[in-house]
Parts: structure tokens; C-alpha cells; sequence
């Protein structure tokens, strides 16, 4: 327990730094940084939702000004090298590394500080543009400075890329890892087959002995797999072959089309303690968890993924925990790695450790206390986390948090590596949305309200895309542009349209169009309850949107347009133009207005006409050569006004 305070004690402090860092001390560090109008931790912020196209002239600016503090020309070209390689530009982003080490002296100091990682970053780089002996010798400099794990791990890839499979450079990248498991207390990894070369599904731990584990208590091990006949094998040998040796393994096949089912039964033929459960239809990952939770019979519960391999001895160390501490939960720690055997370096943080969702460890009735998992298509391991977190008021213990217990295959394919669910947009689009949803959801139910998933219906509201592959496009009457972040006064106001328009029968949508002046508020708790209450439902970029109108109330959010935008057909566009309570609008509104019809015409394809509010706005837009609608915002705002013609 001292151990756990020391270690969150330590987090807090290195969060609380990093804030520092970026954002100043009110009254004491100034927020706005060399001038600009933002700040370094806006600016990246501004990145993660969208606005790289936006932040990123103003990260620039700040790594070439010599006035600025050298910590805040570091911290902008870390965000840039970051941004950089996350989007493949790796000329781009070793260029910002080039700049950070030659700036060495703050950068020790930041790496000890915010728990920069650009030395692993940029030789993780050097070695993807095949500059083996650059990379090898940045290795060797960075480790005789602070020995990581990472190093030894890119040290591996470097031994694979020279010399490609073989015994000799096979044994030596094995030796890495066995390295740490050893000094860890843990088995050492081997090849199944010696004649085959080191992949991940050609390893495992043998122990000396199994762990006493006959009057412990009895762990469901649930696998999902949906088409995992090329991995499914490996994976549940892995969990067979553990050292805690009282488990079950639930194999849910998900109306697989291959060769799934025939390798499990093979399995199971030779091991009793491994089960099948088969879906008739596709219903998705959770849906197949959930089924495995209703078959399982033990004390405790965990998932394992379909292409993953655990150590043998991470279950034993994680069911001695929990017994130990009398928890309710814990998990360990992974290192995603490719098929041959290659450690994948994550591109917004430099790092290569990962917390091992899957290896999240709960009683029994800490399970059934929560129901179970989210019925979507992604995020809802995180959303069962955040439910048992609120439930017993603290984080699950991470074991071994420096050690990968855990292979996790990687694959560009997958729904975290790509497209509107990867994880790269964890704060935008859909997986930003289920997650404040969600949230809501929890904070309105609280410790004690109902806390269980799933539920028919959801308690909470999603965009389509989290539960549906249902590409067609989404029928709506009108789709409003705005921002969830907006100040209370602005947000109440469109929110009262949007009641009385649904109050009228109007079915609509609204997206989240994010903006640079707005990036490091909260979201406005007001729109959110319209979410939450169904007055409008959310769209995200990745859906396709057919509606009769798209209305913008707060022009000044579109000068600018994101690295990602809406499909959405439309008939028209009204832009509501004149006087208003507006937030960080440059200019006066006829300027905001005038340039967001420019962006949204092209944009949406449809006519984009203004919405004057009075009839000395209708005069100002005229004489600026604006198109106007015939009507006035109140009367287009009243019942069905919006969708009306012309």
C-alpha cells in the first residue's frame, strides 16, 4: 500500500509539473506564451482535437522565436516531432528532434519532468528510415545516461533488421526480454519451435513449477475472437500454460467464417478446462465477452485477446495480489509488438509500455455488480474501468508497471490503428463522444445510482457509428454546427431552439466543430444534457449525414476549417448573421459570417445563405454582397422554419 501511495503521489506530482510546464502559474507564470494567443498545452490540445492545420503555424512560430524560454521552444517542437509521427512525416518530426537534443541541457531536465521520451522516439524513427547505425549509436549515448527498457527493445529491432530471422539474431533478441523478465523474477521466454523463427506465436515460459493454486480461487478467462484462426491457437496455449493452473477458458467464437472454431475444438480436445461458446450471428467483441461472462463459473473474471500471448506466470502474480490486498481488481502491464517480433514505439508518447486492458483482473461479484460490458463496437473496456473505478473509489493496482507480462499484436487493420475509431482520436469523433456520453451518464448515477451495462436501451445516447457498421446515410431534418464547449450564456441560448424545434416534431443532429480559442474549456454541461435527453443526436466525422438544412448559430467557429470534416448533404445552409454574444470572434460578426459561408459552401455543396437577425443586419450583409434568405432568424427558428423553402 505504501508502494501504491508512493507511485500515485509520484504521478500527481509529474502531472502537476507537466501543467506548470505548459500553462504557467496564474499571477506568477504567464499562461500565453512569446506573444501568441495561446498557450503550449492549448496548442496541443488544439492537435488532438483536429486542429492540427490550425496549431500547427503557432507551434513553429514558437520553436523559431529567439525571445521565447527555451523550455516552451522544447515543449512545441516535442508536440510537433509527436504530431509528425503519428501522421508518418518522419523527415518532419526527427527534424524537431534534431532541434530538441540540440537544446540537451533543458531536455534532461523536461525528460525528468513531463516524462518526455524523444530519445526513444527519435531512434525508433531513425531505425523505421533504415539509419541503423544513427539509431544504434543515440541507443547506446541515451542508455549510458538512463537505462530503459525501450532502449534494449529498439537495440531488438535494430538485431532484426540487420540480420532478419535466424538462430543467432533469434536468441539474441529473445535475451532482451529475458533480460527484464529475470530481473523481474520471472520465467524466461523459449521457442515452441526451434525451427521456426521468433514470432509471437512461437514463444513460451516454461516453469519449474506450477503454483499452488488448488485452493485458490477459480479464474474465467473469456476470448473473444471473430476470424482468429491464424492467432486463437497461440493465444490460448499461452493461457493454458499458466503457472496458476485452477482456471476455465471460454472460447466465444463470434459467427467465425474460418477456421476458428476447428482450432479451438482441437484444443479442447486435448484440455478440458478450455470451453466453446458459439454465436449464430455477429454481434461484436463486447457482446461476446458479455456471453462468456453469463457461461462463467469462476471466483474471478478476465478477458484475453484472440491475438495476444501472456507470460505464464502473469496470472499467478495478479490472483496472489488480489487475494493479498483483499482488492476488488488489478491488471498489468504490455508491449505491443508486430508478428516477427517487432516492439512498436507509440507515436504520441515516445513509449512502448502500455497498461494491458485486457488483462483487467475482478471478483465475481464485482462483475456482476457492474453487469458487464457496453454492447459497442469499441472503448467499452475503458468504460467498464471508468464504472469500477466510480464504484470502489480507486484506480486498479498496476503490477510490474515497467514490465510487459503481455505480447500484443499489432495490426494496422484493426479498429484502434485506423479510421474514425482509431485511438489516435481519442479526443475527437466518435471515441471523444461515447466517452463524455458515457461520463455523463456516470457522473447523473454517481456512486450508488445503477451502474450496470448493458441495458436495453443504452442509458446513455451514442452516435451510430459506435454500434452499428451501418454506412447508409443518417436521415435528419436539420444539423447544427456548433461547438460543445461553448460558455453557458451562448449554450443556452441555442439550446432553447433546439427544445422548441424538437418540442415541434423536428428531428435533428448536431456535430462538434472544434475551435482553437475553445480547446481547453469543458464541455458545456448544458449541451450536454440536450445530448443526454435526445433533443439532438450526435453525429462524428466517419458518418454520412443526408439532411434538409444545416443551421450555424455561432458563425465565428467555422473561420477556420478542422483536418477533419463532416459528410453531411444538405439541401441548404443558413448561417445566422448579426449582433450576437459571440466568443473569440477576430473582427466584427459581418466578417464571421462572411467568412463562414465561404468555408461551408464548398464544404457541403449547397447554397449557404445568412440569416439576418434584424433588419439592419439584413442591410449590412446586402452591402456586403452576402445572400440572404427572405426570412428573419426568428421566424426560421419558430416550428419547422429552418426546413422551409427558400
Amino acid at each position: 500500500m505504501i508502494r501504491d501511495w508512493k507511485r500515485d503521489a509520484v504521478s500527481r506530482a509529474k502531472a502537476g509539473l507537466k501543467h506548470v510546464v505548459l500553462n504557467g502559474v496564474p499571477g506568477v507564470w504567464p499562461r500565453r506564451h512569446s506573444g501568441l494567443p495561446y498557450s503550449i498545452g492549448e496548442l496541443e490540445e488544439a492537435v488532438n482535437q483536429s486542429l492540427s492545420g490550425e496549431a500547427e503555424p503557432y507551434l513553429k512560430e514558437i520553436t523559431a522565436c529567439p525571445r521565447a524560454r527555451k523550455i516552451e521552444r522544447i515543449n512545441a517542437a516535442w508536440s510537433l516531432a509527436r504530431h509528425y509521427a503519428a501522421n508518418d512525416n518522419v523527415e518532419a518530426a526527427l527534424a524537431e528532434l534534431d532541434f530538441m537534443r540540440a537544446n540537451k541541457l533543458m531536455l534532461n531536465i523536461l525528460s525528468s519532468l513531463i516524462g518526455t521520451w524523444a530519445p526513444v522516439l527519435e531512434a525508433a524513427l531513425l531505425s523505421q528510415e533504415g539509419r541503423l547505425d544513427e539509431a544504434e549509436s543515440l541507443i547506446e549515448r541515451e542508455r549510458a545516461k538512463r537505462p530503459r527498457i525501450e532502449y534494449d527493445f529498439l537495440s531488438s529491432n535494430i538485431i532484426l533488421a540487420r540480420h532478419g530471422a535466424g538462430a543467432e539474431p533469434d536468441a539474441a533478441r529473445l535475451a532482451v526480454l529475458n533480460r527484464h523478465l529475470a530481473q523481474g523474477g520471472f520465467a524466461s521466454l523459449k521457442l515452441v519451435d526451434e525451427a521456426q523463427p521468433l514470432s509471437i506465436g512461437n514463444v513460451t515460459a516454461p516453469c519449474e513449477s506450477a503454483a499452488d493454486s488448488a485452493s485458490g480461487p477459480k479464474v474465467s478467462v473469456i476470448f473473444p475472437v471473430y476470424n482468429g484462426a491464424d492467432t486463437i491457437g497461440f493465444a490460448i496455449r499461452s493461457m493454458l500454460e499458466q503457472s496458476w493452473r485452477n482456471i476455465e477458458v471460454i472460447a466465444v467464437d463470434d459467427a467465425s467464417t474460418d477456421d476458428t472454431v476447428r482450432v479451438i475444438q482441437s484444443l479442447a480436445a486435448r484440455d478440458q478446462r478450455l470451453r466453446l461458446v458459439r454465436h449464430e450471428t455477429n454481434a461484436g467483441v463486447y457482446a461476446a465477452q458479455n456471453t462468456g461472462f453469463s457461461a462463467a463459473t469462476g471466483d474471478l473474471i478476465q478477458v484475453h485477446g484472440a491475438d495476444d500471448w501472456s507470460h505464464s506466470e502473469r496470472l499467478a502474480l495478479q490472483v496472489r495480489d488480489l487475494v493479498k490486498r483483499n482488492a476488488s481488481s488489478n491488471l498489468s502491464s504490455g508491449v505491443r509488438i508486430t508478428h516477427d517480433f517487432r516492439y512498436e514505439t507509440k507515436p504520441q508518447s515516445g513509449g512502448q509500455i502500455v497498461t494491458n486492458l485486457s488483462s483487467l483482473l475482478l471478483r465475481r461479484s464485482v462483475m456482476e455488480a457492474l453487469g458487464g460490458w457496453d454492447r459497442v463496437r469499441f472503448a467499452a473496456d475503458a468504460e467498464l474501468k471508468s464504472r469500477l473505478e466510480l464504484l470502489y473509489e480507486e484506480e486498479p493496482a498496476r503490477l510490474h508497471p515497467r514490465l510487459p507480462l503481455a505480447l500484443i499484436q499489432t495490426d494496422p487493420n484493426t479498429l484502434t490503428k485506423q479510421g474514425p475509431s482509431s485511438l489516435a482520436l481519442g479526443k475527437f469523433g466518435a471515441r471523444a463522444e461515447y466517452k463524455a456520453a458515457s461520463a455523463y451518464w456516470r457522473s447523473l448515477e454517481g456512486k450508488h445510482g445503477n451502474l450496470r451495462l448493458p441495458r436495453d436501451p443504452r442509458p446513455f445516447p451514442v452516435p451510430r457509428i459506435c454500434v452499428s457498421r451501418d454506412k447508409s446515410p443518417i436521415e435528419i431534418e436539420v444539423v447544427h454546427l456548433t461547438n460543445f464547449q461553448l460558455p453557458p450564456g451562448v449554450a443556452e441560448d441555442l439550446v432553447h431552439g433546439w427544445r422548441r424545434a424538437a418540442e415541434q416534431g423536428v428531428k435533428q443532429g448536431v456535430y462538434h466543430w472544434p475551435t482553437l480559442s475553445l480547446v481547453a474549456a469543458e464541455q458545456s454541461p448544458i449541451i450536454r444534457k440536450a445530448i443526454h435527453e435526445g433533443i439532438v443526436q450526435v453525429v462524428v466525422w466517419g458518418e454520412t449525414v443526408n439532411a434538409d438544412v444545416v443551421v450555424l448559430e455561432t458563425p465565428h467557429l467555422v473561420c477556420r476549417i478542422p483536418d477533419r470534416v463532416p459528410s453531411i448533404k444538405a439541401r441548404k445552409c443558413l448561417v445566422k448573421a448579426g449582433p450576437d454574444r459571440q466568443v473569440g470572434v477576430q473582427g466584427d460578426w459581418l466578417e464571421s459570417v462572411g467568412g463562414a459561408c465561404a468555408n461551408l459552401a464548398p464544404l457541403l455543396g449547397c447554397p449557404v445563405l445568412a440569416l439576418p437577425t434584424s433588419s439592419d443586419a439584413r442591410l449590412r450583409l446586402a452591402a456586403a454582397n452576402i445572400p440572404v434568405t427572405e426570412q428573419d432568424w426568428e421566424t426560421a427558428s419558430l416550428a419547422r422554419g429552418w426546413s422551409s423553402p427558400v
